[in-house]
């Protein structure tokens, strides 16, 4: 995804994002609860918008 490397996974229930972007030398580990859908995918990309343009 980029600049960013990482995964991404989940059971009933759960669903996580752990991704590291290479260039910024930062982390970003979204670990959520819930039966939605994604919700751990919505945040890492608020999360990334925010510090990609940085």
């Amino acid at each position: 995804m980029g600049d960013w490397v990482g995964h991404s996974g989940g059971i009933f229930g759960w669903n996580t994002m752990v991704y590291y972007n290479t260039i910024k030398k930062v982390s970003i580990v979204v670990h959520t609860n819930t039966l939605e859908k994604t919700p751990a995918g919505a945040a890492f990309n608020e999360f990334g918008k925010i510090i990609n343009s940085l």
